[in-house]
């Protein structure tokens, strides 16, 4: 009894994608290696932060400084917004045009600006 032509075409296409994957995992270590600067322990260099946490980073920056703004002064005395505080603007937010949007609740913008005042209090700067 011979072998289905089937079976034998799918038998050999899993060979060649097992292949493939190999080689294609060879080379992903091999580039891992060489942008890590020949540190072969983990895929990161020494002084690289993971993309999630760079931007949770940049986020709470950003987020921290616009916030700041509006309670700071110019050099001339100037308020740059009459917002005078953080629950004042927590509740411009929640009750302006944008209150439907996913996110803006009272809990979840007390917590996004406690940690972006930590963050900025803190001043994390990653490296480049």
């Amino acid at each position: 009894m011979s072998p289905d032509p089937y079976f034998t075409a799918i038998e050999i296409a899993i060979t060649t994608l097992k292949s493939q994957i190999q080689q294609l995992t060879q080379e992903i270590r091999a580039l891992r290696v060489r942008d890590s600067g020949g540190h072969t322990g983990s895929p990161m260099g020494p002084t690289e932060v993971p993309l999630k946490i760079r931007s949770e980073l940049l986020y709470l920056h950003i987020l921290g400084a616009t916030k700041n703004v509006f309670f700071m002064t110019s050099p001339q005395g100037q308020r740059y917004s009459t917002v005078s505080s953080q629950d004042a603007l927590i509740n411009i937010l929640l009750t302006g045009p944008q209150s439907n949007l996913y996110g803006i609740t009272e809990r979840t913008l007390q917590d996004r600006f406690a940690a972006a005042n930590r963050t900025i209090a803190k001043r994390i700067i990653l490296p480049p």
